[in-house]
């Protein structure tokens, strides 16, 4: 399943002003360092807030980035936004943060070497609702009749197990939907069975 790619800086015993800096030297060609974008976050964001924007003309959309701190010496891009266009597919941003780590901060890190990572751009049902639960909800998914939901006895059994087996783990709903659609359900019933989820999960939080 795809997902929007996490970029992570971290800041040991660098000094944050020096970073950043040679964050904003190492910007090249369609990168830049937003100034105005900073001072207008700054009446809203306490924090530090740095931003930069990429221009078009490299295959790349028009995009603005945001690095903001996290706690301590760690930073972390919040969102990339589109400036040309209504909103990203999962390449178009994905593509656009590893250009921005790849282009500007391993340039940055042979001036002052702090560290950076970014996540993957998938992430697989185990990854994300663990070995046992992934496959009680594939079980589920795979024998459960697809035109009718959980309703059918069998099925809401099976459904049930799933729903017991992820509570207290720290799940989306829409992560579920996302699971549920690539594993053939339609979007109409892969989001009633996700509404569910979030219901029984919040249900099964209040009874303990």
């Amino acid at each position: 399943m795809k997902q929007f790619r996490d970029l992570d800086i971290f800041l040991e015993n660098e000094d944050e002003d020096e970073a950043f800096k040679a964050i904003t030297d190492s910007c090249g060609q369609y990168w830049k360092r937003a100034y105005d974008k900073e001072e207008a976050s700054a009446r809203f964001v306490p924090n530090s807030t740095y931003a930069f924007e990429h221009a078009e003309g490299d295959s790349l959309e028009h995009a603005g980035l945001v690095v903001m701190k996290k706690e301590n010496n760690a930073w972390y891009v919040p969102n990339i936004v589109p400036l040309g266009k209504g909103k990203f597919s999962y390449d178009e941003y994905n593509n656009i943060a590893e250009d921005f780590a790849n282009n500007v901060l391993k340039k940055a890190t042979l001036i002052v070497p702090f560290k950076f990572e970014l996540s993957k751009d998938t992430v697989s049902d185990i990854d994300i609702l663990g070995e046992r639960s992934a496959k009680l909800l594939k079980i589920f998914s795979a024998t459960a009749n697809k035109s009718t939901g959980s309703s059918h006895p069998s099925d809401q059994k099976r459904w049930f197990s799933f729903l017991y087996s992820v509570q207290g783990k720290n799940i989306y709903s829409d992560d579920i939907e996302k699971i549920l659609i690539e594993q053939g359900w339609s979007e109409k019933f892969a989001l009633k069975l996700a509404i569910q989820f979030e219901f029984s999960q919040a249900l099964l939080a209040y009874g303990k």
